[in-house]
């Protein structure tokens, strides 16, 4: 139960794929593109090598870097490799876990198209199998002219730099500073091994970039056009009105939930008894907000997990009239919902974790759960400030998945240097060399931020076999909200290594206003409150009074709804995050990090 409870919860803000470092893939106008985050020592020859994309079309792409590149520059680096088929279609193979709503936002088209086009997927997919899908190239906007991007001519020249190695610099992560191989490195430098010493000073070599314009063209800024009645005419640009909510006598909600009551293909009794046990706590929260005077229509649907069933729904009658939709829980349910949401403008909050990536160019959706990205960033604040004379370890999984997670701890550390001239040096390792930097008698911090099960106990193992061996007692170790419900996790390991996390919410049972709840939803259901029951209560209660009843709800029992938008003409993102540490047999709010 506890292991189900935690897959629903999990926060993927980023999706991985198999491609250089782990880039996030993203589709910008119908074109896809490798996000690359730059590093210090990256250049635009070294990304050009890592991708095997020509300098040219990077830099058409991104006119800025022409200028140079920045640390934690944002660069987009398109995608090659689609056979075209005829009539603009392309050929698609399915990966595991992919649905047809998630294929059809790739490429920017509808579900309903991906069935014209391949009678017989709507009954489901295959790995592996190959499916024809539409694929349109960006198209400019009424009364806008294509922006001819600067010409420039890129030279580069072999040369050399000298680097003083730092402490807790390895050659491999100069390598990957500097993207340049390893065994590069290594030739150059006459290097036998890879041991490398604080202040050793080696040649790295490197692409020297030369770019210079040849033609600079001025750009009219485009005006916004819309054609009536054959006369074209200027539109002013006026604020969004979508967030004024329209009073209304009756509001009709519809809550989405996996309840599977028909038990066919697909059904799973673990999950349907969780989204029984979420039901539970939503009920309770309408009792209660019909007490505080909220009218309102509430609509339970088993929206199971699959698109044919949700796309059923959303053509129900009630849904015209529609105001706000709780639900569903899985990740691909959840995207296409969130379109639908959209183009019909009715709000929309995803009760459990999902894609970060549902907020983008959606303002009707709210996601209720604290992001991974956020969750980290704010680790990294915690860390930072509450131990800035001390040595952090950051060690990075294996698992692609994992390694986004240490990406964002790394990038909210980065920001927080800008301010901050006292931050330590991180010394960025891996599972197999990190041992190497545990010396006796100094405090270290290990960042070790993976969701993997048999991966954590393993390496917990031998940092503890480490720690004996250099007779080490003060590390720190900071994990993920996984581990709590990890069982191969002993209690004198989690104790010894005194385990930190980050979580969004915090459930305590021993807490006054939990035992007081708990009795209440004891004397209606006669069974204990769940973790799950408590989500149902705390999601129901906070956005109807927040959107339908214009209240400011108080503090939830389990959650603290802190809502930031993500971006101009992005969703709402939770941002409550709760820093939690093992003492004795559990874990303990240590502190929240709002501020």
């Amino acid at each position: 139960m506890k292991n189900i409870i935690c897959t629903l919860f999990l926060l993927t803000s980023l999706v991985s794929f198999a491609q250089p470092e782990g880039a996030q893939i993203e589709v910008i106008e119908g074109k896809r593109y490798y996000i690359h985050i730059v590093q210090g020592g990256n250049t635009l020859y070294g990304i050009h090598r890592l991708y095997n994309i020509p300098v040219e079309d990077i830099i058409a792409a991104n006119p800025e870097a022409k200028n140079g590149l920045a640390e934690g520059q944002r660069i987009l680096v398109p995608i090659r490799g689609m056979e075209s088929l005829p009539e603009n279609l392309v050929l698609h193979k399915v990966l595991s876990q992919e649905t047809l709503y998630g294929i059809a936002k790739k490429y920017g088209t509808t579900v309903e198209r991906l069935v014209e086009l391949n009678p017989g997927i709507e009954n489901g997919l295959k790995v592996d199998q190959e499916i024809s899908v539409p694929y349109k190239l960006p198209v400019g906007k009424v009364g806008e002219k294509p922006v001819e991007q600067p010409k420039v001519k890129i030279t580069f020249t072999d040369s050399t730099i000298k680097h003083t190695v730092l402490k807790g610099e390895t050659l491999y992560s100069i390598s990957k500073r500097f993207m340049v191989p390893t065994s590069e490195i290594q030739k150059l430098n006459n290097m036998r091994n890879d041991r490398l010493r604080p202040g050793d000073v080696i040649n790295i070599p490197i692409k020297k970039e030369r770019i210079e314009k040849v033609e600079v063209r001025e750009v009219i800024p485009a005006k916004s056009t819309s054609k009536v009645d054959d006369t074209t005419k200027i539109v002013p640009s006026k604020k969004d009105s979508i967030f004024l909510f329209k009073k209304k006598e009756v509001y009709n909600v519809a809550i989405l939930m996996p309840l599977f009551l028909d038990r066919g293909e697909g059904s799973s009794p673990a999950i349907s008894n969780l989204a029984a046990e979420y039901y539970m706590g939503a009920r309770f929260a309408i009792d209660s907000l019909q007490a505080l005077g909220l009218k309102a229509k509430m609509y339970i649907h088993d929206s199971k997990n699959d698109s044919t069933t949700l796309m059923e729904l959303l053509k129900k009658p009630e849904f015209a009239e529609m105001d706000l939709i709780i639900g569903p829980f899985f990740g691909s349910n959840a995207e296409y919902a969130a379109k639908w949401a959209k183009d019909h403008g009715v709000r929309m909050v995803c009760p459990v974790a999902t894609s970060y990536e549902i907020l983008r160019n959606n303002p009707f959706v709210y996601e209720a759960v604290t992001s991974g990205v956020t969750l980290n960033e704010k680790l990294a604040k915690y860390i930072a400030a509450t131990h800035n004379n001390e040595q952090i370890i950051l060690v990075t999984p294996n698992s692609e998945k994992d390694k986004v997670l240490s990406q964002s701890f790394r990038n909210g550390f980065n920001a927080l240097s800008e301010n901050q001239d006292s931050l330590p040096k991180i010394i960025e390792t891996t599972t197999e060399d990190f041992a190497t930097f545990i010396k006796p008698k100094t405090n270290y911090h290990v960042v070790y931020l993976c969701s993997d099960k048999t991966e954590v106990g393993l390496f917990l193992s031998n940092l503890n076999q480490t720690t004996i061996a250099n007779e080490s007692s003060g590390v720190t170790v900071y994990g993920t909200k996984d581990w709590e419900n990890f069982s191969n996790l002993t209690d004198n390991h989690l104790a010894k290594f005194k385990v930190h996390y980050a979580t969004p919410y915090d459930l305590n049972y021993k807490n006054d206003r939990t035992k007081n709840f708990d009795k209440s939803y004891r004397k209606s259901y006669r069974t204990q409150v769940s973790k799950m029951a408590l989500q149902g209560y705390d999601v129901t209660m906070f956005y109807c009074q927040s959107l339908l009843m214009g209240k400011t709800p108080r503090k939830g029992i389990m959650n603290n709804f802190i809502m930031e938008q993500k971006g101009e003409g992005n969703g709402y993102e939770n941002t409550n995050c709760v820093i939690l540490k093992h003492n004795g047999y559990s874990f303990v709010k240590l502190k929240e990090m709002n501020d």
